[in-house]
């Protein structure tokens, strides 16, 4: 058994050998004719290669160019935005010294003109014998006028607030119901003491109300300037 098992080791090794041998010879015989072939392919893959690499450069100088543009882009802003700055101002100038030419040629033309005429005064200055504004009628009516609104428009607001019944018959038609009995008022001291109070204020407020009303009747009759006179 021994002896057969290395007779057959023996002839494995030697099937293998030759197994390799063929295997060499066959991708010999396939690579020899193509190597020419990959060479030329292998060459311009090369030069595609290169130039490749010049167009990348190409576009990072042109990026780097752009960028350079777009850094300057501020700079050259400020630089235009000088520029019209000096501009205008050259031409504000130049607009002033061509009115001032115009002017001086008009002066020129009718002192040339007006040579041994002379002027004198047709109309003179008057001063005026009373101002203009204010018009203290229109003034009186006004502030009246506005005292009335705003005194009506403060009674209107105080009686739409008050939401109380007043008489027996704002309670039957607000509810619908009859009133059987209403109970007067119970005035004690401290209420008539404010009732007192509120009718002293009444007349004081109102007096002096005229007073003033009076008073502003008086001035608005008087005049501006001897109102001023008596400010003074």
């Amino acid at each position: 058994m021994k002896a057969r098992i290395a007779e057959m080791e023996k002839q494995a090794a030697s099937g293998q050998q030759q197994s390799t041998t063929t295997s060499a010879n066959s991708r010999s015989r396939q690579t020899a004719p193509l190597s020419a072939e990959y060479r030329i392919q292998y060459t311009e893959i090369l030069q595609e290669m290169k130039r490749l690499e010049t167009d990348i450069a190409d576009t990072r100088a042109q990026i780097a160019n752009y960028q350079k543009r777009v850094e300057n882009t501020p700079k050259r802003e400020q630089e235009l935005l000088s520029l019209r700055r000096d501009y205008q101002n050259i031409q504000t100038t130049y607009d002033s010294l061509l009115e001032r030419k115009l002017e001086a040629e008009i002066a020129v033309n009718m002192e040339r003109k007006q040579k041994g005429e002379q002027f004198r005064i047709v109309d003179p200055a008057k001063l005026p014998q009373k101002p203009i504004k204010p018009d203290m009628r229109k003034l009186f009516i006004m502030i009246v006028g506005a005292g009335l609104a705003i005194g009506g428009g403060i009674i209107f607001l105080l009686e739409f607030v008050d939401n109380s019944f007043k008489r027996p018959e704002d309670i039957e038609e607000d509810l619908s119901l009859p009133v059987l009995c209403t109970i007067p008022r119970i005035i004690n001291q401290r209420a008539k003491r404010m009732i007192r109070l509120e009718h002293i204020s009444a007349a004081v407020f109102g007096f002096i109300s005229l007073v003033l009303f009076a008073g502003f009747t008086f001035l608005t009759q008087l005049g501006v300037e001897s109102t001023l006179g008596l400010l003074k």
